[in-house]
C-alpha cells in the first residue's frame, strides 16, 4: 500500500502543474506513465481492477449530463453518419491489417485482431477463440495502438483543432439543476442501481454506462441533475490512468521489435484517417473539427469523452458515435473474425 500512496500522491502532485499548463488530460496520462514506470522499475503497488471500475461511476454520471432531448433529438437525425464512420474505420484497420501481414512474419488473424480498436482485453480473448493467431502480437499491436491514441489525440484535439470559443459556448449552456433534500438521495441510489444492472446484464464498459444511461433518462424525463465535483473527476481519472499502465508491459516489445516501426505507423495512419472522416463528419453536420475528431477517433468511450470535457466539446455527440462503435466491435466484429478465420 505504500508504493500506490506514492504512485497516487505523485500522479496529482505531478498532474496539478501540468494541468495548468495546459496539458490535456494530466490526470491520466501522468498516472499511466507513472505505473508503466513503477512496473519497470519492480515496484509492486497492490494494484485491483475494481477500483478502476468504481472510478468510472462519476465518470459516467459526468458524460451522462451532457445528455437532453434536444442532444437525443440531433443524434436521431446524425444516424447514417455514425454507422459510416464506424464502418469505414473498421474497413480501414482491416485494409492496413492486411498490408502489415504481407510485410511482417504477424499473420493476418493476428494483424487483424491486433488492430481493430477493439479494447486490449476484448482482443485477447477472442483471440484466443480463433485459431493460428499470436497472443503476444495482438497484445503489442493494441498496447502499442492505447499509447499513440491516448497520447496523440489529446495534443491534437486540444491545440490544433480545439473548438472555438463560440462552439463551447453554445456546447456547454445547461439549466441549473432544481435536486433539494432526497432527491439527492435518489439520484445516488438510481445510479448505483443502474450500474448493478449493467454489470449484470454484462453491457461492454457497464460501471461508466450504467451511470451515463440513468442519468441522461433523468435528464430528460425529470430535471437536470447536478453537476459532479471536478476533485471528484480528477480522482477518478488518476485511477483510470493506473489501470491503463497497468496492461502495458514494456518488455513485450523486444519479441517484434523489428517490427515497431510498422506496427506504429498502423496507429498514425488511422489516426490520420479518423482526421478525413472528422473533416466530413463536420462539414456534413456542423460539428465542431474536435467534436467531429474525437467521435471518430479510436481511443475508447472513456477516454476520448475524458479529452472532450477538457477542452468544451460536444460529449453527447462523442459518447454516441463511440457508443455505437463499442457495441458493434463487442458484438458484431468477433461473431464475424470467429466466422472467417476458422472456415478451414
Amino acid at each position: 500500500m505504500r508504493n500506490l500512496a506514492i504512485l497516487m500522491t505523485a500522479s496529482v502532485a505531478l498532474a496539478y502543474p501540468l494541468d495548468k499548463l495546459g496539458m490535456p488530460i494530466p490526470y491520466m496520462l501522468i498516472p499511466m506513465l507513472l505505473a508503466i514506470y513503477f512496473q519497470e522499475k519492480g515496484l509492486a503497488y497492490n494494484w485491483q481492477t475494481k477500483w478502476r471500475n468504481w472510478a468510472l461511476i462519476p465518470i459516467g454520471y459526468a458524460l451522462g449530463e451532457k445528455f437532453d432531448i434536444q442532444t437525443c433529438h440531433e443524434i436521431a437525425t446524425h444516424w447514417s453518419g455514425i454507422v459510416s464512420s464506424t464502418f469505414l474505420l473498421i474497413a480501414a484497420s482491416i485494409a492496413y491489417a492486411y498490408y502489415i501481414s504481407k510485410n511482417t512474419p504477424i499473420n493476418f488473424a493476428s494483424s487483424v485482431i491486433g488492430n481493430i480498436p477493439g479494447g486490449l482485453q476484448q482482443m485477447i480473448v477472442l483471440s484466443e477463440e480463433i485459431k493460428d493467431t499470436d497472443p503476444n502480437a495482438i497484445i503489442v499491436m493494441q498496447i502499442m495502438r492505447l499509447v499513440s491514441t491516448i497520447v496523440t489525440i489529446p495534443f491534437l484535439a486540444m491545440y490544433a483543432i480545439a473548438p472555438t470559443a463560440q462552439e463551447v459556448v453554445n456546447i456547454v449552456q445547461a439549466v441549473p439543476s432544481k435536486f433539494a433534500g432526497l432527491e439527492y438521495l435518489v439520484l445516488v441510489i438510481a445510479v448505483l442501481a443502474g450500474t448493478a444492472l449493467s454489470v449484470r446484464i454484462k453491457l461492454p464498459t457497464p460501471y461508466m454506462l450504467g451511470p451515463i444511461i440513468v442519468v441522461a433518462l433523468i435528464n430528460i424525463f425529470w430535471q437536470n441533475v447536478p453537476d459532479m465535483p471536478v476533485i471528484v473527476l480528477r480522482l477518478a481519472q488518476v485511477f483510470v490512468g493506473i489501470q491503463m499502465g497497468q496492461v502495458v508491459e514494456l518488455g513485450r516489445l523486444f519479441s517484434i521489435r523489428r517490427h515497431l516501426p510498422m506496427i506504429i505507423s498502423s496507429s498514425l495512419v488511422i489516426i490520420g484517417f479518423c482526421f478525413l472522416i472528422a473533416n466530413w463528419l463536420s462539414y456534413q453536420y456542423g460539428y465542431s473539427l474536435a467534436t467531429a475528431f474525437l467521435a471518430a477517433a479510436p481511443g475508447g468511450i472513456a477516454e476520448m469523452s475524458i479529452v472532450g470535457m477538457g477542452i468544451g466539446a460536444d460529449i453527447a455527440t462523442i459518447i454516441s458515435y463511440q457508443l455505437f462503435r463499442l457495441m458493434f466491435i463487442y458484438f458484431a466484429v468477433p461473431m464475424t473474425l470467429k466466422w472467417y478465420f476458422n472456415r478451414v
